[in-house]
């Protein structure tokens, strides 16, 4: 693995920003503390200030007890998807991961009524078909009401190793305002 090292002086966010649009990079690795609430207010958070910030895709990680070592497994990643096109920008990343841990995806949507279940089953069907014809192991799941608890709750009881998700989708506003409580919580 090829590495370089670079020192910015600055405000935090703003430098780690800057550096990757500078260096035009793919994705950002961050660890995070997984403060929430009034932990996060008054102690703030740069990983939450960063996904707010930045237009590189960014990747939290947010170690537990669980993570001993130093080599890592992504055996099921837990894809939230809400049938738009700012969503699927995720998907790259999903077949990047999957395809070199031969992860099992299981895609996920949140219906707000009843009446889109039918309407967003059809759409995660066509997505997991396209991911199975390139070879990758795929399911569905519509499921819940409230997508930011729903995420949590299925990635538990689904043992998901990694949540993957987008903060442009159809619960995004515009960029300068609050990202959608999805992504967000």
């Amino acid at each position: 693995v090829e590495a370089t090292c670079t020192l910015r002086r600055g405000v935090v966010v703003d430098e780690v920003d800057n550096l990757a649009d500078d260096m035009q990079a793919d994705l950002i690795l961050l660890a995070t503390h997984g403060r929430s609430g009034v932990e996060r207010m008054l102690l703030g958070s740069m990983a939450h200030d960063l996904l707010r910030e930045t237009d590189t895709p960014l990747l939290l990680i947010r170690p537990t007890d669980q993570w001993k070592s130093r080599t890592v497994q992504f055996h099921r990643l837990l894809v939230s998807l809400d049938g738009s096109e700012g969503a699927e920008a995720v998907l790259r990343f999903v077949r990047a991961i999957a395809r070199k841990f031969e992860s099992e995806i299981v895609l996920l949507s949140v219906p707000e009524k009843d009446a889109e279940k039918e309407t967003l089953e059809r759409y995660l069907t066509q997505v997991s078909t396209a991911l199975q014809t390139r070879g990758y192991k795929c399911r569905i799941l519509i499921t819940g009401s409230t997508p930011a608890r729903t995420i949590v709750e299925t990635a538990v009881s689904e043992k998901a190793d990694m949540i993957m998700m987008a903060t442009r989708g159809r619960g995004a506003r515009e960029a300068d305002a609050e990202l959608g409580t999805a992504t967000d919580r």
